[in-house]
């Protein structure tokens, strides 16, 4: 209209002043908008950062960095889930850190830490992608294994202990006495996820009544897999 003032149907006549202040006028406003629509948008991503982040820190445990208990909780139902619908048999493992109360009173607390955090860093490196470890309270920790026989889950829980046992735990240029129990259960011999964590734990049990710094039950070349 303002280049063309001759069209059809188009009688109005614009000044020069008029058609720049125009032209300014929409110039302003596309950069208005496009800095509101920038703004807005890192905002946006801003909030999405910090709800993940929310999210990723109520599922993990802040000291060893593994997932906690209540994360550990949500993977053990959807792994019943499946379970339930595949047949999938699945185990887990139940690992205390054996006198870890000793270690706490004769050393402190900030070595008991070190300790947590150490044991962490043994445990993810022997277990594989698919498998889930948590922190399930104070010392105690509690490792999921889908597709796992209790043969694989008693073998692998075998070789956790023996490398904790031979590794070396420093604190401040002191080395830590540190061992671990553990009690292994399948899915295959239970029939709820409440008799699975029990099963787990009365063989936890069993393991610190036979001496502590052992896997239970033990590793038989009877045992067939699952």
């Amino acid at each position: 209209m303002f280049q063309f003032p001759d069209l059809p149907f188009v009688s109005a006549h614009y000044s020069t002043d008029f058609k720049l202040r125009f032209f300014a006028t929409q110039a302003f406003e596309a950069v208005f908008c496009f800095v509101l629509e920038a703004g807005r948008l890192k905002a946006r991503n801003q909030l999405l950062a910090l709800a993940e982040a929310h999210e990723q820190a109520a599922r993990t445990d802040e000291l060893t960095g593994l997932a906690n208990r209540r994360d550990m909780q949500q993977r053990l139902a959807s792994e019943f889930s499946r379970y339930q619908r595949t047949g999938r048999h699945f185990s887990i493992a139940l690992i205390d850190l054996d006198l870890f109360k000793d270690i706490n009173d004769r050393f402190g607390h900030d070595a008991g830490d070190a300790v947590l955090c150490q044991f962490a860093q043994q445990l993810t490196s022997l277990t594989r992608q698919s498998d889930h470890a948590a922190r399930w309270g104070g010392e105690e920790f509690l490792l999921l294994l889908p597709d796992t026989s209790l043969l694989q889950a008693l073998t692998l829980a075998e070789r956790l202990r023996a490398r904790v046992a031979s590794a070396r735990f420093e604190f401040k240029g002191r080395t830590l006495p540190v061992t671990l129990s553990a009690g292994v259960c399948s899915m295959a011999k239970t029939d709820t996820l409440e008799d699975l964590l029990r099963q787990a734990d009365q063989h936890l049990y069993n393991a610190k009544a036979a001496g502590r710094n052992r896997v239970h039950p033990r590793v038989r070349s009877s045992v067939a897999p699952v």
